[in-house]
């Protein structure tokens, strides 16, 4: 192979190297114009879906955001509440705009108040232009996906002109940009691009390394963020009309790199894969990690051989690209050492030493990435359709198209699942292969292990079709046969920092993974563990309680007594009795805190019903079909409603049998409404939540029942340490005994004694609605006395309410004749009197 000298001499030549500095770059726009989302996009490794979490701005975001390790971007993110802006224009004014190396100014171009904008541009290029005149000024239109595709173009156009007016002296460059598409790595790769340390040295070498090993295309990307730092072409990859495949293909190698760490459990900084190759019958392609903090990809024309011989020559330069992309050195830039002294494979398989190597064969002509007539689409099976978006406001469907047999997809992977035994990442997924009627011309080389399997074939579109490559461009075929992992539900968004839902959360995914169960056993198990885990505390409550109940009848007239010197506010006589009961707890070993002690439960029970409602939301991938028996779906709620309604009737029977601990010290009619109240409105709040909050509410009243139980057992509480409950209390009317052995029954009693009765559904379930009533109004009745009103005013029939009426007319004409017998009385008086003035 035969290199030019030109390439040659530019590789000895000593590059003008920059010295390293932190870049003030100020990220600026409305609220809720996109900022924070293509931060953290481009720089944080998030997908397009899971920035609908993030939050507003507050003040300024202040991060340093290293970029191919040698250059720092001092990133600041402004929040765009008009408060903060008008904090920024007065009292932070040079704070915020002195040394500012770029301005990125986000306009949203939805927004409703254009001209507000505007204005508020203004402010800002007034500030810029007297602390900062020398900084470059970037405008990104976003959101563009939001306008009608008609539109676009000229609602475009308009809004830059009218930016430019309010521009002063700087020349703001322009992008239409949405998360949603390619647009976003395009702007911020020309805006990256500016900011690059070495960037000459690295085109040179780039250049020179293109030519040594003759391919079409060769690429430079950031390691974290994909961004295009410097790309080569060729004559053939120039004569490529898709002027944006570099923006597509960051965006597709990003993705690939994010699925392999959404479903490997590494983190999304750490390396997810070191080498990723496709061989397809009318180009070959690499991309490898080629420095510390880069990623090379070089597009072939099709040929085992010469692949092989352009992988052995990239990674023969690795090491001099390493000294560009480390901080610079003092002293000349040495280059490439020699003439490119590196080992040369031939196509003939031998390897030529010499700085100067040999000429190859000739290459059969490629045409490089064809991205004008194919996007790659490497299709997800999923277990419903997935509606994609594309670069617009209509929603489109990303399907198969018939295409010539296509090579596969293989990957190293550097990092390892935690609970895969395999080397590959992909060697966990089913493979699928496309049929066609040609013969197969490509072929797959395995990265890692021999025997990779295939993934879906590249399918082929129209280069005016964009898709949404957060959800097209995926290597999994299947997310329901990846195992989850520790940590797996935090990779998805569900992260809470520390507290009661944290732990849930932690609990429920170490079950889930490493018993193996599906989510519904899962949930249900994780129920059991927190009761399991609690169980001491409710023993300690039941325990109290039983104690409370066998002092009870000594207790309950010193309560009342206590109310009624509370009634009339004798402090020292409630004292005396307060003090009294003391004693008796103190005899019997009752201690009040302990009854408490189950309310731990409520904390887990919140946090429990906080994650599963946000599973269900997401929702978590397999909770659509981790379900049993007719609630498949556990991100919906019960269809039937049964699920609720039988976690309202165990509420109701946990209840009536005196609560969690056994025992219960409220009064009759006051347990009596709760066991029908609760269960009601506990229904009611219930029926709508997904079955997974559903199912676990269900299991945990399953296990109160059956706590229940077993503490009523002698024999259980014996075990347990437990007092024992006091028997049962038969309340007798002394009037009513007989001095016989065998009371006398009335003639009533007979008659119900010899004829029992059945009742209905409706007869016995209007005796229980009959019967909360009736609790209810004893309750209020005792809440009346307790508050010192004896005297409870009762409701009046219709008869009593006419007779009133009438007593109130009488009076009222009784009034009425006492009046007018007053006024002739007096009338009658001064008559008398002026006829007494006349005789007179």
């Amino acid at each position: 192979m035969e290199a030019s000298a030109q390439p040659l001499a530019d590789a000895g030549a000593a590059p003008e190297i920059r010295k390293q500095k932190k870049k003030k770059v100020l990220l600026m726009g409305k609220s809720g114009s996109g900022k924070s989302s293509m931060r953290s996009i481009i720089f944080s490794n998030y997908v397009a879906r899971d920035t609908r979490r993030l939050g507003a701005t507050i003040d300024v975001d202040l991060s340093h955001v290293k970029f191919l390790g040698n250059l720092t971007l001092n990133l600041w993110d402004c929040g765009g509440q008009d408060a903060f802006m008008e904090n920024y224009l007065s009292q932070q004014r040079s704070h915020v705009f002195s040394n500012v190396g770029v301005l990125i100014y986000v306009f949203d171009i939805e927004s409703r108040d254009f001209d507000r904008d505007l204005l508020t541009y203004r402010s800002i290029i007034s500030a810029l232009s007297q602390f900062s005149p020398t900084s470059s000024v970037y405008i990104l239109i976003h959101k563009m996906d939001l306008v009608a595709p008609a539109q676009r173009e000229a609602s475009y156009n308009d809004r830059i002109a009218a930016i430019r007016t309010k521009s002063d002296v700087f020349d703001p460059v322009p992008f239409a940009t949405s998360i949603w598409d390619q647009s976003l790595y395009k702007a911020w790769a020309e805006i990256i691009h500016d900011l690059v340390p070495n960037l000459s040295s690295i085109e040179r070498h780039l250049a020179t390394l293109g030519t040594l090993i003759e391919a079409e295309e060769v690429l430079l990307f950031e390691r974290s963020s994909f961004l295009v730092v410097s790309h080569w072409c060729s004559s053939v990859g120039s004569s490529n009309p898709t002027t944006d495949r570099f923006e597509r293909l960051s965006n597709i190698i990003k993705n690939f790199k994010q699925s392999t760490s959404r479903y490997t459990g590494t983190p999304k900084s750490a390396e997810q894969f070191v080498l990723l190759e496709l061989k397809l019958s009318r180009f070959c392609m690499f991309v490898v990690k080629f420095s510390t903090n880069t990623y090379l990809a070089v597009v072939l024309p099709p040929g085992e051989e010469r692949f092989n011989a352009a992988l052995e020559n990239a990674m023969q330069a690795r090491k001099e690209f390493e000294s560009l992309d480390s901080a610079p050195r003092r002293g000349p830039d040495r280059g490439l050492p020699g003439a490119w002294d590196l080992k040369i494979f031939l196509g003939d398989g031998t390897e030529h030493l010499s700085a100067h190597p040999r000429r190859q064969p000739a290459m059969i002509p490629s045409r490089g990435i064809q991205w004008s007539s194919r996007t790659i689409g490497i299709g997800r099976r999923r277990l419903e359709d997935i509606s994609i978006r594309s670069f617009s406001s209509s929603t489109t469907r990303n399907a198969r198209l018939p295409a010539a047999p296509f090579g596969a997809l293989s990957s190293k992977a550097a990092a390892r699942p935690k609970f895969m035994q395999s080397s590959s990442i992909l060697t966990q997924l089913p493979s699928r292969r496309f049929n066609s009627s040609k013969a197969a011309a490509t072929t797959t080389t395995a990265a890692t292990t021999p025997g990779a399997p295939t993934t879906d074939a590249l399918a082929g579109t129209s280069s005016a079709y964009n898709t949404s490559l957060d959800d097209a461009i995926d290597i999994i075929t299947s997310a329901k046969d990846v195992p989850e992992h520790i940590g797996y539900l935090k990779s998805l968004g569900l992260d809470y920092g520390y507290g009661p839902t944290s732990v849930v959360e932690w609990l429920l995914e170490h079950t889930h993974v490493y018993c193996g169960t599906p989510w519904w056993a899962s949930i249900a198990l994780t129920a059991v563990i927190i009761r399991v885990v609690f169980m001491k505390l409710y023993i300690a409550a039941a325990d109290n309680g039983a104690r409370m109940a066998r002092v009870a009848p000594k207790t309950k007239p010193l309560h009342a007594k206590m109310m009624e010197l509370q009634r009339n506010n004798d402090q020292a006589g409630m004292m005396s009795v307060r003090r009294e009961l003391q004693i008796i707890h103190e005899r019997a070993g009752v201690k009040m805190w302990k009854s408490l002690l189950p309310m731990v439960q409520v904390f887990t029970g919140y946090g429990t019903f906080v994650l599963l409602r946000a599973m269900g939301k997401l929702p978590v991938p397999g909770l659509e079909t981790g379900g049993v028996l007719w609630f498949q779906n556990l991100t919906i709620a019960d269809p039937y409603f049964l699920l609720p309604l039988a976690a309202a009737g165990v509420l109701h029977m946990v209840l009536r049998q005196g609560g969690e601990a056994g025992t219960s010290t409220m009064s009759a009619n006051t347990t009596k409404l709760l066991s029908y109240g609760f269960p009601v409105v506990s229904f009611v709040v219930t029926s709508f939540l997904p079955a997974g909050v559903q199912l676990s509410f269900f299991v945990t009243g399953i296990w109160s029942a059956m706590q229940i139980t077993l503490f009523r057992q002698p024999s259980v509480r014996s075990f347990l340490g437990m007092a024992q409950m006091p028997p049962p209390v038969k309340e007798v009317d002394l009037k009513d005994a007989s001095p016989y052995r065998a009371d006398i029954m009335t003639v009533q009693q007979m008659k119900q004694r010899e004829a029992p009765t059945t009742k209905g559904i409706f007869a016995a379930l209007s005796e229980t609605v009959e019967g909360a009533k009736k609790s209810a109004r004893e309750g209020v009745k005792t809440a009346r006395e307790m508050a010192g009103q004896s005297e409870v005013p009762g409701k009046r029939t219709k008869a009593q309410l006419a007779k009133a009426k009438e007593y109130e007319k009488k009076r009222r004409a009784e009034e009425l004749a006492k009046e007018k017998q007053r006024r002739q009385w007096k009338k009658a008086q001064k008559q008398a009197e002026k006829e007494a003035e006349r005789g007179e």
